[in-house]
């Protein structure tokens, strides 16, 4: 191999800090992994290590989301070092706290969302136009799906980029 032909992957510079050392950030992926696993736990039917069950029960959330997100910011930073671009390791932050409002936000909230509006909706209209109320609802939201679809595709048409 000549030397001044530069391999396909650069070499990684030396850690500067104890915070680029990759004992760091394996520490910091193991933290993201219990707390990730404490709190998927947390929502199963025993309540995982925290209720009646095992730290096992949350197994299932923090192995699939771990596993996509390190995959893809290990292809940043392959990509990073392949062409020569100063890069760390990806920085997994623990936090509970996070996991548990993700939750709440694209699993309960919009639960929560459609149950009282739902209620309300039945509260104020009179019993003899509830049908025809929530056909209305139902058209109105479902319904108008499609049109949304044909104008998005209009503008990705009209200004996208070119395939």
């Amino acid at each position: 191999m000549d030397p001044d032909v530069p391999g396909p992957f650069a070499e990684a510079p030396a850690p500067r800090s104890r915070r680029e050392h990759p004992l760091f950030h394996l520490l910091l992926l193991a933290l993201t992994f219990l707390t990730a696993t404490l709190v998927g736990g947390v929502y199963t039917e025993r309540g995982g290590f925290l209720g009646q069950g095992g730290f096992f029960d949350g197994l299932p959330f923090s192995v699939p989301l771990l596993t996509i997100l390190g995959v893809h910011e290990l292809g940043h930073y392959l990509m990073c070092r392949r062409y020569g671009i100063a890069a760390t390791l990806p920085y997994f932050l623990p936090s509970p706290l996070l996991v548990g409002a993700s939750f709440f936000l694209f699993g309960a909230g919009p639960i929560l969302w459609t149950i009282s509006q739902t209620t309300l909706r039945q509260t104020v209209t009179p019993g003899a136009l509830l049908g025809r109320v929530s056909a209305l609802v139902m058209t109105a939201t479902a319904g108008v799906r499609p049109v949304g679809a044909a104008i998005g595709a209009a503008v990705g048409i009209a200004y996208g980029p070119e395939a």
